[in-house]
């Protein structure tokens, strides 16, 4: 499955500036390509982490958001997935753009779930948002960040993968190729019909003719002689 999200487990460069238990940064290439405007708290611990060393914390002395940018398909349908787990119980939302959906965390540490977020790009560019709503310096810990374009046919991308758009763009070409022939049809039905409607007029023009011609002929006076002069 391919996956559109870059350094989806945290764990691309955190070692670099990470290497305690917990490390509370502001320096966002440790987590690059996520971008946030706040302190963000990455758990360098292998326990802590739903695969690899790393995970992060959407919660340091207050809520935040990490967000990156995606190059999408407009029209194709996408999943959105990660991983969340908290010492607490505990809310969030995930999103692209504006559009934001909210989600709950589980309430015991390292019980971890997946939450899903389906949609349909509008646009070429996006910005996944994850963020999280709940107060205080404990909240949702995050791994493992998908982002892919649905296959399955309960999406609007057939069996084999072929997106929204190019099935769209298909079955325009169709009705197109359809509404020419059938246009066509009815110009070659038209051009034929009139050569017969004119064929059928000249025949008529011309045994009217001959009948005026007959009737004619039929008026001239017969003039029999028989001697004399």
């Amino acid at each position: 499955m391919q996956n559109l999200i870059l350094n989806a487990g945290f764990e691309d460069i955190s070692a670099q500036y990470c290497s305690n238990t917990t490390c509370i940064l502001n320096n966002t290439m440790a987590i690059y390509p996520w971008t946030t405007n706040h302190t963000f708290e990455l758990l360098d611990y292998p326990l802590f982490a739903y695969e690899g060393k790393y995970a992060l914390s959407l919660n340091t002395d207050s809520p935040y958001t990490i967000s990156q940018a995606v190059s999408l398909q407009p029209l194709q349908q996408y999943q959105l997935t990660f991983m969340v787990t908290s010492q607490e119980a505990c809310t969030g939302y995930i999103g692209v753009g504006n559009e934001l959906v909210f989600f709950n965390c589980n309430k015991e540490f390292a019980n971890w779930k997946r939450v899903y977020y389906t949609f349909i790009a509008s646009d070429v560019k996006s910005t996944i948002n994850i963020g999280s709503t709940t107060n205080g310096s404990s909240g949702p810990i995050i791994d493992n960040v998908i982002l892919a374009p649905l296959l399955s046919t309960n999406s609007t991308s057939n069996l084999d993968g072929t997106s929204t758009g190019t099935i769209l763009l298909a079955v325009f070409v169709i009705v197109i190729v359809i509404f020419v022939v059938c246009l066509s049809g009815w110009l070659i039905y038209y051009i034929w019909a009139t050569s017969k409607w004119e064929e059928r007029v000249n025949r008529e023009v011309e045994m009217e003719d001959m009948v005026d011609d007959c009737a004619t002929l039929n008026e001239e006076p017969i003039i029999v002689q028989v001697g004399g002069e």
